[in-house]
C-alpha cells in the first residue's frame, strides 16, 4: 500500500495518523487520567478531612476526661464545703488570720462568675512575699477548685511593712 502513494501522500497519510494519535493521546489525558488526578485529589482531601475528625475526637476526649476529672475532684471535697471557712482556716494555719480582711464577693464582682460559685475577696496586710506565696501554695494544693480570678493590687503596705494586697477567689458550690 505504501508503495502505491506518491511522496505526497505518504507525508499526509502519516500526517493524520499523528493527528488521530495526538487527538487519542488527548482523549486519555483529559479524560480518564484527568479522572485518576480527581480521584487523587479527593483522596488527599479525605485522608484530612479524616486527621481533622482525629484531631477533633482527641480534643473532645481530652476535654470530656478533664471535665470528670474536675467532677471526681468536686465531689471528693464534700458538699458541706465553704468557701469562706476554708479561707479563714488556711489564714489561721499560716498564721495570718489577724493581718487579714476577708469577706464574702457577688457573683460578677471581681471576675466571679455568675451562677453555682462562691466567692470570697481577700485583703492582706503587712505579709512578706513568701508568706503570701506560702498561703497561695497552701489555697491550690488544696484541690478544692479554687482559682484566683483576680489580683486587685499587690504593692508596699501603707505602714511600710511588708505588702499589701487584694485578691478575689471563686470556687465551684458542690
Amino acid at each position: 500500500m505504501a508503495s502505491r502513494l506518491n511522496k505526497r501522500e505518504r507525508i499526509m497519510v502519516s500526517a493524520g495518523v499523528a493527528c488521530v494519535i495526538f487527538v487519542v493521546f488527548y482523549h486519555i489525558s483529559q479524560g480518564p487520567l484527568q479522572a485518576y488526578r480527581d480521584t487523587q485529589a479527593e483522596y488527599e482531601d479525605a485522608q484530612y478531612a479524616l486527621a481533622q475528625a482525629q484531631m477533633w475526637k482527641a480534643d473532645i476526649l481530652h476535654a470530656r476526661s478533664t471535665q470528670e476529672a474536675l467532677e471526681r475532684q468536686l465531689s471528693a471535697r464534700g458538699r458541706r464545703f465553704d468557701l469562706f471557712t476554708f479561707f479563714n482556716s488556711t489564714l489561721a494555719e499560716k498564721g495570718l488570720l489577724e493581718r487579714a480582711n476577708i469577706s464574702n464577693a457577688r457573683a460578677g464582682v471581681g471576675g466571679i462568675p455568675s451562677g453555682d460559685f462562691a466567692g470570697v475577696q481577700l485583703t492582706l496586710n503587712g505579709v512578706s512575699m513568701e508568706e503570701l506565696i506560702d498561703f497561695l501554695h497552701r489555697v491550690y494544693a488544696s484541690d478544692n477548685l479554687i482559682l484566683l480570678s483576680e489580683l486587685a493590687h499587690l504593692r508596699p503596705a501603707r505602714d511600710e511593712q511588708g505588702l499589701e494586697s487584694q485578691m478575689t477567689f471563686f470556687s465551684p458550690q458542690g
